[in-house]
């Protein structure tokens, strides 16, 4: 190819690639829940995290000192320093059991809300943005069964604003009696499930 073709062809616009980008995302996510309405509840757990895993290294240093005095009281055939290994050895184990668990514990706790907050702000973020009215229902409406039970997202007069205030309700195209047996018509229908499933044709 010539230069004067190369020069005639349009520059493509540079873009970053997206794990350059992860890192940014990432540390604007957990800035907002670092300052999130909970922000004290995080960051004592955020430290107590800290400070336990401080403190599993520092039972960690103390095994590698413990084999070494170990070795020496074999070696020295110290009968009294064994036996008082044997109850450092003891109380190295009761702490270590105890601080890995608290340790799991607090890590857990740490994860299931950080969870909890980012699906409350995907959300929250979903809903404001109107994407719920977008949700494509293939064969919404049918007479291939004797009934279909949707599933709706809705809020209820006097709910609390944001995610919480969002109520799953189930809803049967015929009502269903107390014996199982289908009563009458819903007055909720499924509308334009044709238009949504893309046929313009009828």
């Amino acid at each position: 190819m010539s230069s004067t073709h190369a020069a005639a062809l349009p520059k493509q616009p540079h873009r970053r690639p997206p794990h350059r980008d992860g890192g940014r995302r990432f540390l604007l996510l957990a800035g907002g829940y670092w300052n999130c309405e909970r922000k004290w509840q995080v960051r004592a757990t955020v430290l107590a995290l800290i400070l336990l895993t401080m403190a599993q290294v520092g039972l960690a240093i103390w095994v590698s000192y413990w084999n070494r005095d170990l070795f020496d009281a074999l070696e020295d055939r110290a009968l009294s320093e064994l036996l008082q290994l044997v109850g450092v050895f003891v109380l190295i184990f009761a702490l270590t059991m105890g601080v890995t668990a608290l340790h799991m514990h607090v890590k857990r706790r740490l994860q299931l809300d950080w969870r909890r907050w980012l699906t409350d702000l995907l959300l929250e973020h979903w809903l404001a943005h109107g994407h719920l009215y977008r949700l494509q229902f293939t064969a919404g409406e049918h007479d291939m069964s004797e009934n279909i039970v949707h599933l709706v997202l809705a809020r209820i007069e006097g709910a609390p604003e944001g995610v919480k205030g969002i109520s799953l309700f189930i809803v049967p195209k015929f009502l269903v009696g107390e014996d199982g047996s289908l009563g009458q018509r819903n007055a909720v229908a499924a509308g334009k499930i044709e238009e949504k499933m893309g046929i313009h044709g009828n």
